[in-house]
């Protein structure tokens, strides 16, 4: 594949971000019907890292900015580290690095989801899929099988489900169609001249799915601006 000359420092920070999504995809789809909740974390994961391969690319000098955020996050780690084992010295010439100031580091999930859809169902569908993650009802519910009594409204534990099965989180699919259509969707657009994206376009569109997040974004002042086009928010004026 060949990448234009513009997009190369973009592209060398999204593209991981690609890869890890589509890599839990295909792990997802390898293991959803015996391990439903281990597939819906890989949902997760591949739709955070999907949405993020969007963000580098529609967010001028946005590369730099996910770069800074994972810099200052391996900064702070090495400082608690340096105090729980006392190797300031090892480590001074990270511990002495500048403090990277908060609007060149500004990154999180929430503005991430935020920033593509103002209705927060986004954010929600990601929100679902971390019960997965984290120490969650949808963890406990996953592994108990529950039956309601409703003579006496009490509620009996019947069995347990050691493989997650016993509750599935129907978002699952959702987010792993959602994260393969936009981790491939960025993967086309930083192409030179995007072979495959006519294609993918068809298949989203078939499906129901966001592909093309240029036109959902709440704050498109901060897309790059296209040397031919200028940006997307003056282009539709």
């Amino acid at each position: 594949m060949e990448v234009p000359t513009a997009l190369d420092t973009k592209f060398r920070v999204a593209y991981p971000m690609v890869a890890n999504a589509l890599n839990h995809v295909s792990q997802a789809l390898d293991v959803i019907e015996q391990l439903p909740l281990v597939a819906t974390a890989s949902a997760r994961i591949a739709l955070e890292h999907a949405l993020s391969s969007q963000w580098i690319l529609l967010t001028e000098d946005g590369e730099r900015v996910l770069s800074n955020h994972m810099k200052h996050s391996w900064m702070t780690r090495a400082r608690t580290f340096a105090d729980a084992t006392g190797t300031h010295d090892d480590l001074r010439p990270i511990l002495d690095v500048e403090p990277i100031p908060g609007h060149e580091r500004s990154f999180s999930s929430q503005k991430l989801f935020d920033r593509f859809d103002d209705s927060g169902l986004f954010y929600d569908l990601y929100r679902e899929l971390s019960q997965a993650v984290h120490p969650s009802y949808g963890t406990l519910a996953a592994h108990f099988q529950i039956v309601q009594q409703h003579d006496d409204d009490r509620e009996t534990l019947t069995s347990l489900s050691p493989t997650g099965a016993a509750r599935r989180i129907d978002a699952t699919a959702t987010g792993l169609a959602v994260a393969a259509v936009l981790a491939v969707d960025a993967f086309e657009r930083f192409r030179e001249d995007s072979p495959r994206l006519k294609e993918l376009e068809e298949i989203a569109t078939s499906a129901g799915l966001p592909h093309d997040l240029q036109f959902s974004d709440q704050r498109p002042e901060l897309q790059p601006i296209d040397p031919h086009q200028g940006r997307l928010e003056d282009r539709a004026r």
